[in-house]
């Protein structure tokens, strides 16, 4: 079964939960004054496009696409639930960021 990509509001559980995921991770793995990781409310600006991947009912991964507008994008981000991890997911989401730019 292939992954669902969808527009997200962060208005669910699991999606904020992945969020919160990443962003710890990124604060964790990154040197000091080097973590870019957008917060929820930085996900929720109208220059941010936020999509996740559905199988089943299950979340398997976010990304987020940004718009400085000038034509060009952004990817902000990529995240697979570790329980999802290279199973497609994560590379469902980068291919609906690559169509959109």
């Amino acid at each position: 079964m292939s992954w669902a990509v969808r527009p997200d509001n962060l208005s669910g559980e699991a999606s904020r939960a992945l969020v919160s995921l990443h962003g710890r991770g990124m604060i964790e793995n990154s040197p000091p004054d080097h973590c870019f990781a957008l917060d929820s409310a930085g996900l929720q600006s109208p220059h941010i496009l936020l999509l996740s991947a559905w199988r089943g009912g299950q979340l398997g991964a976010i990304g987020a696409l940004r718009d400085p507008g000038d034509g060009t994008g952004e990817i902000k981000s990529v995240h697979a639930q570790p329980d999802a991890l290279r199973q497609g997911a994560g590379g469902a989401i980068l291919a609906a960021i690559i169509a959109t730019a």
